[in-house]
């Protein structure tokens, strides 16, 4: 896991570092914030943001963000519960139960934003690309025979964990609400296309702008 996390602190810095080097101290802003992620089929959950924001333009931005969110899913698996008397071990019938999977998703990625300016509220909304670096935490079962009783017991085995990447594609909107010179308030909202876990985000926190430079 480790080593996960400095990968991904690495692919950031060369994304910030490939930036043009030209950029003024007042085009760059940075933001933190939380909020409220449903993912396809998991239980909603909390979100982890933050952003640099480099104004290419008056009115075109260019954002690399790094998401984290970690939820759950309840699935149902069968077993085969056999009757008595033992000595016939085709009659049974299948029997549900539940169990839980875990998943984490890191994502790193890019919007372009298009950015309206006004006197203390500014709206933004845009798209963007990149990638969720998926971890899948199963709680497995299996099945074991009982000596008291004709039928299989569930027991639980040891977590074992997939990963996966997947690239998708977001489109987003929000608000920024200047309280200070250099800081402000922003609430966004986000909606990932992302193969079998698409997702939906509200997240909201403080962007501060670096000092302006003085002529």
């Amino acid at each position: 896991m480790r080593r996960r996390h400095l990968n991904l602190f690495m692919i950031m810095a060369i994304l910030l570092l490939s930036l043009p080097l030209q950029l003024k101290a007042n085009d760059v802003a940075f933001g933190m914030g939380t909020g409220y992620i449903k993912a396809e089929g998991i239980e909603g959950t909390f979100l982890l943001a933050a952003n640099f924001r480099f104004n290419l333009t008056p009115n075109l931005i260019l954002e690399p963000e790094f998401q984290y969110w970690r939820g759950e899913k309840k699935e149902t698996g069968y077993y085969f519960k056999i009757q008595e008397p033992v000595r016939f071990p085709q009659l049974g019938q299948w029997t549900s139960f539940q169990y839980e999977r875990e998943f984490q998703d890191f994502f790193l990625g890019w919007n372009a934003l298009w950015f309206v300016p006004g006197r203390s509220i500014n709206i933004y909304f845009g798209t963007g690309l990149g990638a969720h670096f998926i971890r899948t935490s199963n709680k497995n079962s299996h099945w074991v025979p009982r000596a008291d009783r004709a039928e299989f017991q569930i027991m639980p085995q040891q977590k074992r964990e997939y990963d996966k990447t997947k690239f998708g594609a977001g489109v987003m909107g929000g608000i920024d609400f200047q309280i200070l010179q250099n800081a402000s308030l922003f609430i966004t909202v986000r909606y990932d296309f992302v193969e079998n876990i698409r997702q939906f985000k509200v997240y909201s926190g403080l962007r501060v702008s670096l000092p302006q430079e003085k002529s």
